[in-house]
């Protein structure tokens, strides 16, 4: 149930974001509403709520100081949405508490970069977090190897 729960807050908190702020959300893809606004906002303070302090609310704060990051997603919701998607949204794949995170279990907290349309969903970048080596991993997919990128140091420390 605590799964079922988690992997639902982790959607809303994902669609409820507010695009101007945060490049990660895909405000087109959620009905215009006082009713929906407030709902999602409900939903991110449950999370924040939730999971204030956790790994995985690290590990996404970590690859969203990425230069990397930053550089993938710039702009990257305005092309989608002109090529009739909808928006963006990073995917938890993997994750060291598999089971709690309704992810598969990993070593790693693996994240996905998906490319939204109406017919189909795109994943275009791999990120990982490694919690033991703290580091931040990017996979490239011509080699097939994940590789270090930098992101903020400080919230490791």
């Amino acid at each position: 149930m605590r799964k079922i729960a988690l992997s639902i807050i982790v959607i809303a908190i994902v669609c409820s974001c507010n695009s101007n702020t945060d490049p990660v959300c895909n405000t087109e893809s959620i009905q215009k509403s006082d009713t929906a606004d407030n709902v999602a906002q409900a939903n991110k303070d449950a999370f924040k709520r939730d999971l204030a302090g956790s790994e995985q609310t690290l590990a996404f704060e970590i690859l969203q100081s990425s230069s990397d990051y930053k550089a993938d997603t710039k702009g990257l919701r305005e092309a989608i949405i002109a090529n009739g998607g909808t928006g963006f949204l990073i995917m938890l794949e993997g994750s060291p508490n598999g089971e709690l995170d309704g992810a598969q279990q990993s070593n790693h907290y693996d994240f996905a970069l998906r490319e939204e349309y109406e017919d189909r969903s795109i994943i275009t970048e791999r990120y990982s977090y490694d919690p033991e080596n703290k580091r931040l991993l990017k996979y490239d997919s011509t080699n097939d190897e994940y590789y270090p990128i930098p992101f903020d140091t400080s919230l490791v420390e």
